[in-house]
């Protein structure tokens, strides 16, 4: 891509050959047709300022509302961004899952090999400008969600597939597999009580899905005893607010 760039670059200062001007041309696609976004923040501040998440295209700022947007970076090395969270306390503070581990044609053949792969979670410090990959998650294949907690930004979750639920308490350095299964598709913070969490956990595939919950910053977590404690089914997926 870059060697290309410059290519571009030199075509474009290059006398034409014998004075013949290039075709005028009109571009017709492919970044008139969107792609699948599946997160979006908002700077609670200041809610001009907002992040988007594209599941293959990186992550995306807006300073006016959403009516123009820029890149944040196009040089990650993965763009496949699966969520976005700020940190509650202090919003400058960013956590960036990679990796679409959601439905998708692996369900039907069972094979990851059918998911958009990432490369763990990225941080930033300085409201977005720039970012870290934590080096703990390089290896984590599908990030889900990611939660900070409302009353210790230190504690952070992440649901992952595979791998179910993983929890840091040092602000991503280092991470602890807290609810061990196949796959989790959410996991929050209670916004008013850090010590409450709940989460979509499955141990045995896209099959069977259910809620589990903790009261103790995520440390150890219970199934849910009614209602949600157990679906079946490829539409089985929960969404917890």
């Amino acid at each position: 891509l870059e060697q290309r760039a410059v290519t571009v670059a030199a075509s474009a200062i290059t006398p034409t050959a014998g004075g013949i001007a290039s075709p005028a041309w009109v571009e017709r696609g492919p970044s008139n047709v969107a792609g699948r976004s599946r997160s979006l923040v908002i700077d609670p501040r200041n809610t001009q300022r907002m992040f988007c998440g594209s599941v293959a295209g990186g992550l995306w700022r807006s300073t006016n509302g959403g009516t123009t947007w820029s890149q944040v970076n196009d040089w990650w090395s993965n763009l496949a961004v699966s969520c976005v969270t700020l940190d509650p306390s202090n919003p400058d503070v960013m956590y960036v899952g990679t990796g679409e581990g959601f439905y998708s044609l692996a369900h039907l053949v069972r094979s990851f090999s059918h998911f958009v792969r990432g490369a763990g979670a990225l941080k930033s410090i300085d409201g977005g400008n720039t970012w870290t990959q934590l080096p703990a998650t390089a290896n984590w294949l599908h990030i889900t969600r990611i939660a900070v907690s409302p009353s210790n930004p230190q504690i952070v979750l992440a649901s992952r597939r595979p791998g179910g639920i993983a929890r840091s308490a040092d602000g991503g350095q280092t991470w602890t597999d807290v609810a061990v299964g196949e796959l989790s598709f959410q996991v929050a913070f209670d916004p008013n009580n850090g010590m409450k969490a709940v989460a979509h956990f499955s141990s045995s595939g896209p099959l069977v899905h259910g809620v589990i919950v903790s009261t103790d910053s995520g440390l150890t977590w219970q199934p849910a005893l009614t209602g949600l404690a157990s679906l079946s089914g490829e539409d089985a997926r929960i969404e917890l607010c």
